[in-house]
């Protein structure tokens, strides 16, 4: 997917940064035209963007990361590859074809720099990164809401009239393994923007009192698509929310 589309896209969120839209607005000025991904070598307005504020230098110069777990299985990491090239606004800045991962147990977004270093960002210049089909967006509180989420780095995976949230995060296990090796435990959390407000979402029914002008028809919606929020709830939430929007208007 073109990482423009993902920009655009968040620019219609309402705690979006102002910024964001002269950004937005030289990039696609070069860019129009092009089917497929930028190419940040060869973008001319890219690099002399690039170059009139420094260059990568703003990124690059954060603490390195030192977050270690001895005798333990699996990855601390978002996506198990641990390290994928990206798009990553930072301090209202975008770069292209960064290498990014996402400690979800020290919650910390980390890059590779200079000779390989491992450098964690500093979460408050964090705007936005896109990795792996994922927008991971940061929340620093919403004006325009009657109540809020907490500040934190945020999975949506939903953006329509409604949006959808996911608090990704992981944990050692207490317990050690069979295998000797202490396992780490995924949890996520789950939360629908709609009409101003944010709702937690944390079984079934929570999604029929936030779509309750429509229930009956998700309830038929659930049963045609199979979805069960016991197996499946990230699914199940998007796919309502997403299915609310196409029918909100019906009478």
């Amino acid at each position: 997917m073109n990482p423009l589309n993902g920009i655009k896209n968040l620019l219609m969120h309402p705690y979006a940064r102002k910024g964001f839209i002269f950004l937005l607005s030289l990039i696609a000025a070069s860019s129009h035209a092009q089917t497929g991904p930028i190419d940040s070598t060869a973008d001319p307005v890219y690099k002399m963007y690039m170059t009139s504020v420094g260059g990568a230098s703003n990124l690059f110069n954060g603490t390195e990361y030192t977050a270690y777990y001895p005798s333990t299985r699996g990855t601390p990491f978002w996506d198990t590859a641990g390290f994928k090239t990206g798009t990553l606004s930072y301090g209202g800045v975008v770069y292209k074809d960064i290498p990014i991962a996402y400690d979800l147990v020290s919650n910390e977004v980390l890059i590779r720099g200079y000779r390989q270093l491992v450098i964690k960002l500093d979460p408050a210049r964090i705007d936005f990164f896109r990795v792996a089909g994922h927008l991971f967006v940061k929340f620093n509180g919403d004006a325009n809401s009657r109540n809020l989420i907490p500040v934190d780095i945020y999975d949506m995976v939903y953006n329509g009239a409604t949006k959808v949230y996911v608090k990704r995060r992981k944990q050692v296990a207490r317990n050690i393994g069979e295998d000797g090796r202490y396992p780490f435990l995924t949890y996520n959390a789950f939360f629908v923007y709609k009409d101003g407000m944010y709702h937690d979402v944390s079984k079934r029914n929570d999604l029929l009192a936030i779509f309750k002008d429509k229930s009956d028809a998700i309830k038929t919606f659930w049963k045609q698509e199979k979805l069960n929020f016991k197996t499946g709830a990230e699914r199940m939430i998007a796919e309502t929310a997403a299915y609310y929007d196409r029918i909100k208007n019906e009478r």
